[in-house]
């Protein structure tokens, strides 16, 4: 499996567990990254004003803010930052603007490299 060239990674869940799954998967995919969590839309747009970030994975679903959102903010302040949103529930949504990849719960590891090649590639 190829090592992935993303260094500094947000991620934007208020569901502490999720957060762990992904960086935990992200470890497994052997990126050797720096992985900031952010609980809200507003700490995320915050964080990342401060701090250029190489990918933001982001739950659909957040608190005062949807993932949606969240992503038009991040691509108004950095466009060409590649967007991964994560959605549950079962629901078939399409792809929001704004969004490089839209994935599915469950998100297994090989969905999660796949989304990341692709959002890369499509954001550049």
């Amino acid at each position: 499996m190829p090592t992935l060239k993303i260094f500094r990674v947000l991620v934007v869940y208020n569901y502490q567990p999720n957060f762990y799954l992904i960086r935990d998967q992200l470890e497994q995919l052997g990126c050797n990254c720096n992985v900031t969590e952010a609980k809200s839309g507003e700490e995320a747009i915050a964080t990342f004003q401060i701090n250029p970030f190489d990918l933001v994975i982001v739950d659909r679903t957040l608190v005062r803010m949807s993932g949606t959102e969240l992503a038009a903010a991040i691509k108004a302040i950095k466009p060409q930052t590649p967007i991964i949103m994560v959605t549950g529930g079962g629901e078939e949504i399409e792809k929001p603007p704004h969004v490089d990849v839209l994935l599915h719960r469950p998100v297994t590891i090989a969905d999660l490299q796949k989304a990341i090649e692709t959002a890369t590639a499509t954001a550049s």
